[in-house]
């Protein structure tokens, strides 16, 4: 009967790492159809970091991670959002990935912008970090008019990656490895 335990307790314990694996594939910001890499002009780049500097209260970092919601609900069309102790969990544990992000990579700037519309300032009222972008410079810039969340790095040499259709912070999770082979066109061998 203990071996039998034993055995159950390892084909478990393996579906569990096989399941987490393929999860952690599924998630990877590498397998996104939806990805843009490009370079954005001087000028582009200086009219993004003015506004990003008029949002900071340190100077930016070398690398910028920015999340941009421009599909927000209006406030009362979905029972989903409806929840304030959902959305208070859902913004907590985002934070908290985002402090812990800030403590381990020191040269990250991490912005979460929201495009303007009807729920835009409760989401802002709920989360401390988020702001509401009224200029256009992102969308126009960068997300191009693409329409919906999308998690942008922008790094040093004015380059960019960007998933549109994302969850948010996509961007955020990339390795140094991973950044690099985006940009030198490699998709197929990003992991």
């Amino acid at each position: 009967m203990r071996s039998a335990s034993r055995v159950f307790i390892l084909i478990s314990a393996i579906q569990v790492l096989i399941a987490s694996a393929c999860l952690a594939q599924a998630e990877s910001p590498a397998i996104q159809s939806n990805t843009t890499i490009g370079s954005l002009s001087a000028a582009e780049y200086d009219s993004i970091t003015t506004l990003l500097r008029q949002y900071s209260l340190i100077p930016l970092h070398d690398t910028i991670i920015l999340k941009y919601q421009n599909d927000v609900a209006p406030a009362g069309n979905n029972s989903a959002i409806a929840d304030d102790e959902i959305i208070q969990q859902t913004i907590t544990g985002e934070l908290r990935k985002l402090h812990q992000a800030m403590a381990r990579r020191k040269n990250i700037s991490i912005f979460n912008f929201i495009e303007p519309g009807m729920a835009a300032n409760d989401m802002v009222a709920n989360n401390n970090l988020a702001i509401i972008e009224t200029s256009g410079i992102l969308q126009r810039l960068l997300l191009k008019g693409k329409n919906a969340t999308s998690s942008i790095l922008l790094i040093p040499g004015r380059q960019y990656i960007c998933f549109s259709g994302a969850q948010g912070w996509e961007a955020l999770d990339l390795t140094g490895r991973q950044v690099k082979q985006f940009l030198a066109g490699d998709l197929a061998k990003v992991n």
